[in-house]
């Protein structure tokens, strides 16, 4: 029987290795694409890029505190990106040999371990219970003020007192679906955490066929004030793909928004 590259090089590894590696392989075959935060499939295809980014630059890199693996995750996710054209594509690459062992990989050789990586990622992050397995439990969103993203240059007191009142300002962690490559995108670091970095800034559809046309939603809500109702109150129709209508004729402004101000010159 034919076997492919990458089943032949499964054999190659040890038996608990092989087993684990198999178990992903199949999964991912069969996986349907869906990365809705309660996906067990979708943890386990994030955890194989994971493990491949790792298992293919690291050793070459300085994984996981040499400066220059830190630059190339840094310039990754905003430039021509190495994970998916040496992943998709590229058959020959220095990259692909393991420096660290005497043998000389190949491709294939990497893409085994790293599915047997994923395996063990998961159980060690997620347990061994696979229906425990959720993109969701790894992939998160969290609104977090700017005042918070800078805490960690205050002075000790500072940075104590900031901790205790973080909360007041910020908002979650909260199961995320998406990736890089979906509409709804929210953006990770691949090879080094799987927290949101990006998502889209607003939600907006225009439907001209209707008499008011547009619906939008902002992620977190309309007001800077941590103290005002509406400063979260987008977040729960955001995460379950909710709009807010944006009426323009006036009788639908006062219904909607209740009270309404104008500005004259």
């Amino acid at each position: 029987m034919l076997r492919l590259p990458i089943e032949a090089a499964i054999n190659k590894l040890s038996v608990e290795k092989r087993k684990a590696a198999d178990e992903a392989l199949n999964r991912l075959r069969q996986f349907s694409g869906d990365m809705g935060p309660n996906s067990g499939d979708a943890a386990l295809l994030s955890a194989f890029l994971h493990s491949f980014t790792i298992r293919t630059f690291g050793d070459e890199l300085g994984y996981p505190d040499d400066l220059a693996w830190k630059a190339f995750l840094t310039l990754s996710p905003v430039s021509y990106s190495a994970i998916q054209d040496h992943l998709l594509q590229r058959d020959e690459s220095p990259f692909w040999d393991d420096v660290s062992t005497p043998s000389r990989e190949a491709k294939a050789d990497i893409i085994a371990a790293a599915l047997a990586d994923s395996i063990a990622f998961l159980e060690a992050k997620l347990g061994k219970d696979r229906a425990a397995w959720q993109w969701g439990k790894l992939h998160t969103y969290f609104w977090e003020t700017d005042g918070s993203k800078v805490a960690n240059q205050f002075g000790g007191f500072d940075k104590f007192a900031f901790g205790l009142i973080g909360s007041f300002f910020n908002y979650g962690p909260l199961p995320a679906g998406g990736d890089h490559a979906t509409l709804n995108t929210a953006t990770y670091t691949i090879g080094a955490s799987f927290d949101t970095l990006e998502i889209p800034a607003m939600r907006l559809v225009v439907d001209f066929s209707q008499e008011e046309p547009m619906m939008a939603l902002n992620s977190s809500g309309q007001s800077s004030n941590p103290a005002s109702p509406h400063y979260v109150y987008g977040i729960a129709p955001w995460l379950e793909g909710r709009y807010q209508p944006f009426p323009f004729e006036s009788t639908r402004l006062k219904q909607h928004y209740g009270q309404t101000r104008t500005l004259v010159p």
